[in-house]
């Protein structure tokens, strides 16, 4: 196993978990294996928006080279549920869904034509559009926030739906031993959860605006199909279990054992 862009935050908690060689820019260099994931190309959102050129070539054409450069039998591509565009109705979030270009993000098109290209050139692959991963070494986005005391930049009523990294790698495994093959799936949190419930369940207060108020309702039904999805919340409570994770310090052990803070439906 073949895991690109080790160095980053889900390519790395892949490699941790996952095992195989890690490939980043430093060693890149073309090889046989049996399962190639590409978790590299561009994980910064107002980039395509800045520099437009620098995110393509990050995403898209990284995927091409690496399609030609590595002799695979399986490739799996780390895309993300911003492709759809609105991520708040259910079912306009489902798989199968027709991708409108024209109202997604320059971000989410990216992710989107990189996609396209893993359908067209590869015989054998998995799509994973991710939502809301959290874990170890995470440096960004409103969990991590949350957790260094730092103010958020999105309501602190947004609902979101969070994954942390140690599942999505079970569920990778899992596809892996069913060989399970071409498939694209949404892989995000079951359920949503506020950032209100994660200040409280972290003992952190920190200050936030009243807008934009951000609201996911992301279709799992596919995933749960194959697994049961946790709950956004049981992804919350997993972080203490990682060392390196930072919400660690935050988290007590009964947090981790019974629900503090409801759940909502």
């Amino acid at each position: 196993m073949i895991i690109l862009g080790s160095n980053g935050f889900i390519g790395n908690n892949l490699l941790n978990d996952l095992g195989g060689i890690g490939i980043t820019k430093e060693n890149y260099a073309g090889q046989d294996c049996d399962v190639l994931i590409n978790a590299n190309g561009n994980s910064r959102k107002l980039l395509p928006e800045t520099d437009p050129l620098t995110d393509f070539d990050l995403t898209v054409r990284n995927t091409m080279k690496s399609i030609m450069d590595f002799h695979f039998n399986i490739y799996i591509y780390v895309s993300s549920c911003e492709v759809y565009g609105d991520l708040s109705l259910k079912e306009n979030t489902k798989e199968e869904t027709n991708i409108d270009i024209f109202n997604v993000s320059r971000y989410g098109l990216s992710k989107y034509l990189a996609e396209c290209i893993v359908k067209k050139y590869c015989k054998k692959w998995i799509i994973l559009r991710l939502n809301g991963p959290i874990g170890p070494n995470m440096k960004k986005g409103p969990v991590y926030d949350i957790s260094k005391g730092d103010h958020l930049w999105i309501s602190a009523e947004s609902k979101l739906q969070l994954i942390h990294t140690s599942y999505i790698s079970k569920f990778i495994r899992f596809l892996l031993n069913k060989n399970i093959t071409n498939e694209t799936i949404n892989l995000t949190g079951n359920r949503q959860v506020s950032l209100r419930q994660v200040m409280q369940t972290l003992k952190k207060d920190v200050d936030s605006p009243k807008h934009p108020l951000v609201i996911h309702n992301i279709n799992i039904d596919k995933a749960n199909t194959f697994m049961p999805i946790l709950s956004s919340m049981e992804s919350v409570w997993l972080c203490p279990k990682s060392r390196l994770c930072p919400i660690r310090p935050f988290c007590t052990k009964s947090n981790l054992l019974a629900p503090k803070v409801p759940i909502l439906p």
